[in-house]
């Protein structure tokens, strides 16, 4: 039981497809990272584009953030819009810090740039609110200043009013991490500029009220975390700093011991440019171009003081998404598809018409979408885990790909493999195999017959071995354990039949098969019995996966006795000594000296059907090339009802046909009297 279980689920083709698909997704990536942006006129920006629509990632964040219920913010959180921006009513900034101090506030963030700038823009009958103003920040000792950096050069390049600095103990930066596609999805908990550890403007503000809830987003190294969302400006308790300022009554119970957040909020519309995102908040829409199609976010949606807000909720609240590290990820990517493998083959080897083969591609990929699109939605929702989607999304494109080509791989391993083995291990004796073709039987016909074109080579020599030891040119025993190279020598054929491996056995099977029009063996009909579809009209899939579901056979023919592998009742004609029936399987060891012995008189039949199946082979002029060529007996095949059989033979190309001597013929006539009552009436 736990050996099938291990043969089921543990096979090296799988883990071969399973690792092309990760090499597959990482070179991918790796492109779209690496590789410069082509000018909008080049012909390589259609690549670029779809390359970069290929990054789903952040599109299925924004995806998820807009499917989920908004939620409302902590009561603790309230934001007081400010109203004006050009210049700021610094005058009833500095009243409400007052109010907002008498009413029990535990934390003011102020996301104003006070610097020289912003006092340069007061005309002179304002001037008075700035002194009102530092005077204010002075006496409030829990408010929070905004400040700003430059990310390339960690630099602080807002230069806040002196008077203010020497006033103001607390500050943390505004700066906000926008993506390439300007979506604000992230933020940075804390940065190293000039030399000093600055917290993000809502972690300083945690810090001032609670310093246990800032202090997990101040360890370990510098990072980015993804925003807990929580909703717009619906979602928050908003007071507007005039009417706070003539009725501070009414908002007496949101202000105790409350975080308070003043800035610019974009409310009924209105949009202040330099300090309004995209965020995952707001509405989507697909944007196309000659160039390519993307999908995004429509417009600035959410002021900058809201985003601090959805920051600071999901501190206080303790809520935030985990992004499995990168090495998750991949394993995620790896076990999936390495599954996703194992269940296509377990349900592909069931398929038997075209239509299942195709509807069966199909079930899976629209299965294996279906699984990594909501695979990632479920961890979210219910764990609050991030998945990357852009690796599982990606690998839905290459895991069917992958398999073929792994399996096309491993059966070009085998096949070099078995042609070695044949060179070094001189111990294993060559043996003829059955070619039984019956209606109710294809399996064994094609497979034989596949085995005969995959490994020519063998089949030629097993056959011109047990010939020439027939008829006493070379002695049986001295031949039974010859090397390639002994072969090489005796026939000039094999040399061409070695040295021809660019060949792909497959261009040459179906057609034979088509050509000499072989009822038992014609492709639609095997097909209809054993495999998915015809070659020549479905896809490529299909048709590698064909081969490699032949393949353990084939293998297995190659290695093994064929009587054993068939498990049938097979029985060796001898036409001077009558019949008799091989009871013992022949292994490749234990091979009794007389039982090939005199093999070119021995045909093998399937004993229920009495079809002959070979061996037989010969070197002789072919029709098409004039000259003469190795050809390998196939069987007696019926081509017409009312007719008598025909032997057919492999040759080097779909066309070949040898020029039989009539001694051949002859020897059919002499070998099959019951095949041939009548003499040989057709030849070749």
């Amino acid at each position: 039981m736990h050996q099938k279980i291990w043969k089921k689920f543990f096979d090296p083709r799988y883990l071969t497809a399973t690792l092309i698909v990760l090499v597959l997704v990482r070179g991918l990536f790796m492109i779209k990272d690496y590789l410069p942006e082509a000018d909008p006129t080049s012909f390589l920006s259609p690549v670029f584009d779809r390359l970069d629509f290929l990054n789903i990632e952040d599109v299925s964040l924004d995806a998820i953030f807009a499917m989920r219920n908004k939620e409302f913010s902590d009561p603790r959180i309230v934001v007081l819009n400010i109203g004006e921006v050009n210049p700021a009513p610094d005058g009833k900034i500095a009243m409400a810090l007052y109010l907002l101090q008498e009413m029990g506030a535990k934390a003011i963030g102020v996301d104003v740039f006070f610097d020289r700038l912003h006092f340069e823009q007061f005309p002179p009958e304002r001037r008075y609110e700035i002194d009102a103003l530092k005077q204010a920040l002075a006496d409030t000792r829990n408010v929070v200043l905004a400040t700003g950096f430059d990310e390339r050069t960690r630099k602080l390049v807002i230069d806040i009013d002196q008077d203010i600095k020497r006033r103001v103990r607390n500050y943390g930066y505004a700066n906000l991490v926008i993506d390439d596609d300007e979506v604000v999805r992230r933020f940075a908990p804390f940065r190293i500029i000039e030399g000093r550890k600055i917290p993000a403007l809502p972690v300083a503000m945690a810090l001032l009220y609670d310093s246990a809830l800032a202090r997990p987003y101040l360890e370990g190294p510098e990072r980015t975390d993804i925003i807990y969302y929580t909703g717009t400006y619906q979602e928050f308790q908003i007071a507007d700093i005039d009417d706070f300022i003539e009725h501070p009554e009414y908002y007496a119970d949101w202000l105790d011991g409350s975080l308070v957040l003043v800035g610019f909020v974009n409310e009924r519309g209105l949009i202040y440019l330099d300090d309004t995102h995209k965020t995952p908040m707001g509405k989507k829409t697909v944007v196309g171009s000659q160039y390519g199609t993307r999908i995004g976010v429509e417009g600035p949606d959410m002021a900058g003081v809201l985003i601090h807000a959805n920051i600071l909720n999901m501190i206080l609240e303790g809520k935030s998404i985990y992004a499995v590290p990168w090495y998750v990820d991949w394993l995620i990517l790896f076990f999936i598809t390495y599954l996703s493998m194992v269940l296509y083959k377990t349900i592909r080897s069931k398929t038997r018409t075209m239509t299942s083969s195709a509807a069966l591609v199909g079930l899976v990929l629209v299965t294996e979408a279906v699984l990594f699109f909501f695979l990632p939605i479920i961890a979210f929702f219910y764990l609050d885990i991030k998945i990357s989607y852009h690796l599982l999304g990606t690998g839905v494109f290459f895991f069917i790909p992958a398999y073929i080509g792994a399996n096309k791989l491993h059966f070009s391993i085998d096949k070099r493999r078995a042609i070695r083995r044949f060179r070094s291990c001189p111990e294993i004796p060559l043996k003829p195999f059955i070619l039984s073709y019956s209606d109710d039987e294809p399996l064994p016909g094609y497979t034989a017959t596949v085995h005969a074109s995959l490994y020519m080579l063998h089949y030629a020599l097993s056959y011109e071995w047990a010939r020439q030891a027939h008829s006493g040119t070379i002695p049986w025993r001295e031949m039974r354990f010859a090397r390639l190279d002994e072969w090489k020598k005796r026939l000039p054929t094999v040399q061409t039949v070695c040295s021809n491996h660019f060949r792909d056995s497959h261009e040459y099977f179906y057609p034979f098969l088509d050509g000499k029009k072989v009822q038992h063996l014609r492709d639609a009909y095997m097909k209809e019995h054993f495999l998915a579809a015809r070659t020549e009209r479905f896809n490529a899939y299909v048709y590698e996966e064909e081969w490699e579901l032949i393949r353990p056979h084939c293998w297995r023919m190659f290695c093994d006795d064929f009587s054993e592998y068939m498990k049938i009742n097979v029985k060796a004609v001898e036409p001077n000594t009558g019949s008799r029936v091989q009871s013992e399987p022949v292994h490749d060891n234990t091979t009794r000296p007389d039982a090939f012995e005199g093999i070119s008189n021995v045909v093998f039949i399937q004993e229920r059907n009495e079809i002959p199946a070979g061996p037989l082979g010969v070197h002789v002029p072919c029709k098409i090339h004039q000259q003469k060529e190795y050809f390998f007996f196939a069987g007696l095949i019926h081509k017409q009802e009312l007719l008598d059989p025909l032997p057919a033979y492999f040759g080097e190309t779909v066309a070949c046909e040898p020029v039989l001597p009539k001694a051949v013929l002859a020897w059919f006539k002499d070998h099959f009297p019951d095949f041939y009552p009548d003499g040989m009436s057709g030849s070749r």
